[in-house]
């Protein structure tokens, strides 16, 4: 791939200044922009809804999806203190190196087991992690842009 011919600012330095200004103006109407899809972003998660998993919509020509996720971690110390309050084909943990948390296993026992899960939950911390908004445009007919 060629380089660019760039001069230096001996050379041209108005050309150079000129790049610099603008590039340095593309920066701030790019952290404008962020943050602005941000402010819309939280609007969206208001007017949509969010729930642990996606919700979808379809309004005005878009696709509107919110996604809630839950990060579950565990205290060694709280689990090893009430682990035997309930038996232990029921534990929600992984064992590998360290101890994690099932979160299949969690699910299914606060459906299915809530005063079980009520017994040990102490050893568990969730935590909602960044929801996220998706937002697409829906093409209506081929020439639409």
């Amino acid at each position: 791939m060629p380089q660019p011919d760039i001069q230096t600012t001996e050379e041209r330095p108005d050309l150079v200044i000129d790049q610099l200004n603008e590039f340095h103006a593309l920066e701030a109407q790019k952290k404008f922009c962020a943050k602005r899809q941000e402010e819309i972003k939280k609007h969206v998660l208001l007017a949509v809804g969010l729930k642990n998993g996606t919700i979808t919509v379809t309004q005005s020509g878009f696709k509107i999806s919110t996604v809630g996720k839950e990060t579950i971690t565990v205290n060694a110390s709280i689990w090893d203190s009430v682990k035997e309050q309930v038996p232990p084909e029921f534990w929600p943990i992984k064992q590998k190196s360290s101890i994690e948390p099932d979160v299949q296993k969690i699910a299914a026992m606060k459906f299915a087991n809530p005063e079980l899960w009520n017994k040990i939950a102490s050893a568990f911390e969730t935590k909602n992690a960044k929801p996220q908004v998706k937002i697409a445009r829906l093409k209506v007919a081929a020439n639409d842009g």
